[in-house]
């Protein structure tokens, strides 16, 4: 007798992948952070249009000096402000059209009009040789960088236009980072406190020599490591 038993085969339910919820970028974060610090610091003296409130010193035999300066203070709270939108990455993936045209600002209403502005402003100013030198190889560095990447994103070369503008973007945070060291190191107990010096060398040279540094990391040391690091997992033992 043959059996017209049905052989019922039940496919396996496998359980659904749970989502993994987007890290927070934690470094971003931060970056907003001392952002509005910076700004919040920076920015008072300078809302009562009164030169003798500027924590740059003012040369009062310049009538265009203190203009020009609230120009690129003005210019350099845009360039801050867009960096941030810049670098966020939900942005950049989800929404292109606000990244594209805060990068076209970040551009011409930001980082090359606040350099322009930094290299017409420091011979009028008052700064010594430490600072107008530093002031003036910062805003050379920050105009070279912003339209080297932008027209290697006109010209579609996304590797460039990226790496440039990393380059960039650690050039116009050197303005928040520099205050932070020249106001932050000289608290340190047993460091000389020397205001000529120290506020000029922090605020002007290193703020954006360590910014650099840590971009040229990210860009070349930080990718060749895990190259070596996954090339040497794949050989034999």
């Amino acid at each position: 007798m043959v059996s017209n038993t049905l052989d019922h085969r039940q496919t396996p339910v496998t359980a659904p992948r749970p989502q993994r919820r987007p890290k927070r970028p934690k470094g971003l974060i931060a970056l907003v952070v001392l952002v509005v610090a910076f700004l919040a610091a920076s920015l008072p003296p300078y809302v009562t249009l009164d030169p003798s409130t500027s924590i740059i010193p003012i040369n009062a035999q310049i009538a265009l000096h203190y203009p020009i300066l609230l120009g690129h203070i003005l210019f350099g709270t845009i360039t801050l402000f867009t960096v941030c939108l810049q670098l966020w990455p939900r942005i950049r993936r989800n929404r292109p059209k606000i990244h594209r045209i805060s990068g076209r600002t970040y551009v011409f209403a930001g980082m090359i009009p606040t350099c322009v502005l930094a290299l017409v402003v420091v011979p009028m100013g008052e700064l010594n040789l430490i600072g107008a030198s530093g002031a003036t190889v910062w805003a050379s560095l920050g105009l070279f960088f912003t339209i080297r990447g932008y027209l290697a994103g006109r010209a579609r070369d996304t590797r460039e236009h990226r790496r440039w503008m990393i380059y960039s973007f650690a050039t116009a945070m050197g303005l928040a980072t520099g205050r932070v060291i020249a106001v932050g190191v000289p608290a340190i107990p047993g460091v000389p406190d020397s205001p000529d010096v120290f506020f000029p060398l922090g605020g002007f040279w290193l703020g954006w020599m360590v910014n650099l540094a840590i971009a040229y990391w990210w860009l070349n040391i930080k990718p060749a490591r895990a190259r070596a690091k996954a090339k040497a997992s794949r050989v034999p033992a």
